[in-house]
């Protein structure tokens, strides 16, 4: 069991990664519990919501694919749960 952290604009997460040849699992993932003031409140998802999708959709995916600097991450259903760029 390897490891996956980061930082998912205000937060950091971490939490289990296993990659094996029938997918991947991702979590449960940990994160700490700052609050994050949102300058743009009222317009669209705050930030703790976009946190929130985030997490899930990172502990929803079950496969991957590496193509040059782009990390896909797909849904069981082969659909896209995030998509990561290395500049």
């Amino acid at each position: 069991t390897d490891r996956i952290a980061g930082h998912a604009g205000c937060n950091r997460f971490s939490g289990p990664l296993v990659i094996g040849e029938g997918g991947l699992t991702i979590g449960p993932l940990m994160s700490t519990r700052m609050y994050c003031e949102d300058p743009d409140a009222g317009s669209g998802p705050t930030i703790m919501e976009q946190e929130a999708a985030l997490l899930a959709a990172l502990e929803g995916s079950t496969g991957h694919r590496l193509e040059g600097s782009r990390l896909t991450l797909t849904r069981p259903d082969g659909g896209i749960s995030v998509s990561l760029h290395r500049p």
